[in-house]
C-alpha cells in the first residue's frame, strides 16, 4: 500500500502538506515519520470525517540544502508556527505514527507553552524502541534500505556495497512508479541526512507534561 500512497501524494515536499483542504471542522495535523514525509497519512483520507481537513507536516532538508532543527523543541516550535498559518485558532487536532507519535506530543507541549488549546493529541505505536540500534550502527546502507522499504521497494543495499547511495539511486531507476523515480539524484540522497537528524533529536528529547486529551493507539499482530 505505501507505493500507492506515495504515488497518490504525488511527490508533495511542503512542510505542510493539503491532503484535504474542505471541511468546516478543525483540521488534522499530522507528525511525519522517521522518513520526513507524510504520504502514509494520505491513507487515513477515507476514515477520518470529511468534515475536517487534513494535513501532513513534513521535515525540512529535503527539497533544498537547509539547516535541520537541533532539537525535538526548536522541531516542534517550527511546526507549531507552521500549524498557526494553516489554522490561526484552536482547538489543535494532532496526530503522529511511530516516530511521528514523539513530534506530535512535542508540538502539543509547544502549543501549550503558547497557551493554545489542544483538542485532542493521537498517538499511532509511538516508541524509540528501536532507534538506538538504527543510531549506533551509523551505516547508511540501514538507512537507505529503511527508505526503499518505507516507498514500496525491495531494500537490496547491503554492508558490502562500496557506494550504498548510489545503489540505493539504481534499485530506485530500475523499478518506476513507486515515487521516487522522478527525484533528482540530490534529493533521494538527501532523505539519509534528515532521517539520521530525526532519529538523534528524538533519543535526546526529554519530553514533559500535556494536559490535553490523548488518544493511544498500539497495534496487535
Amino acid at each position: 500500500r505505501g507505493h500507492v500512497v506515495g504515488q497518490a501524494a504525488g511527490g508533495i515536499l511542503d512542510l505542510v502538506m493539503p491532503m484535504r483542504v474542505s471541511g468546516a471542522g478543525p483540521a488534522l495535523f499530522c507528525a511525519h515519520p522517521m522518513v520526513g514525509l507524510s504520504w502514509c497519512y494520505m491513507a487515513l483520507l477515507p476514515h477520518v470525517d470529511a468534515r475536517y481537513p487534513l494535513y501532513g507536516l513534513q521535515a525540512r532538508g529535503r527539497r533544498r540544502p537547509e539547516p535541520l532543527p537541533a532539537s525535538m523543541r526548536e522541531m516542534a516550535r517550527d511546526y507549531a508556527d507552521q500549524i498557526r498559518l494553516t489554522q490561526p485558532s484552536g482547538p489543535y487536532h494532532l496526530l503522529g505514527m511511530s516516530l511521528g507519535g514523539n513530534i506530535a506530543f512535542a508540538i502539543a507541549e509547544e502549543l501549550e507553552r503558547r497557551d493554545q488549546q489542544v483538542g485532542l493529541l493521537v498517538i499511532l505505536d509511538a516508541n524509540l524502541a528501536d532507534l538506538d540500534a538504527i543510531e549506533s550502527s551509523n551505516e547508511p546502507w540501514m538507512i537507505y534500505n529503511l527508505v526503499l522499504a518505507q516507498f514500496g521497494y525491495v531494500p537490496g543495499v547491503t554492508a558490502a556495497d562500496p557506494d550504498p547511495g548510489a545503489r540505493m539511486l539504481e534499485l530506485v531507476r530500475r523499478q518506476p512508479g513507486l515515487g521516487l523515480e522522478e527525484w533528482p539524484d540530490q534529493r533521494v540522497r538527501a532523505l539519509q541526512r534528515v532521517i539520521t537528524n530525526n532519529v538523534a533529536v528524538a533519543r535526546a528529547h526529554q519530553p514533559g507534561r500535556v494536559h490535553c486529551p490523548l488518544l493511544f493507539f498500539s497495534a496487535m499482530r
